[in-house]
């Protein structure tokens, strides 16, 4: 492969045992799910709280109008409120549900 790809440091080190990934500098690939698992560690590493199979039932807004904070419902049905400088909805196709106003 090293005639195929000659810009590739074949033998480089990577200090990360969890990542497995090469340099072509003129592609791009990475493991989805791999990639997704540290960033969510990352991020859990600074601080950030991860909500899942939560149903959001209203967003909670500053005086100014911004958002800081949701309140949700899981499975026992129980409301939760949550307060944060940022909120991030991932909810995929859903994230474009009227309590968002999208």
């Amino acid at each position: 492969a090293s005639w195929i790809e000659k810009g590739v440091d074949w033998n480089m080190t990577i200090d990360d045992e969890d990542a497995h990934y090469y340099f072509f500098p003129e592609e791009g690939h990475v493991d989805p799910v791999a990639s997704v698992k540290r960033i969510r560690i990352a991020a859990q590493d600074l601080g950030v709280t991860f909500i899942e199979g939560a149903n959001i039932t209203k967003l909670l807004r500053s005086s100014l109008g911004t958002v800081n904070g949701l309140q949700y419902s899981k499975d026992d049905n129980q409301y939760n409120q949550i307060l944060a400088d940022r909120v991030v909805i991932a909810a995929g196709a859903n994230s474009s549900d009227p309590l968002l106003g999208l």
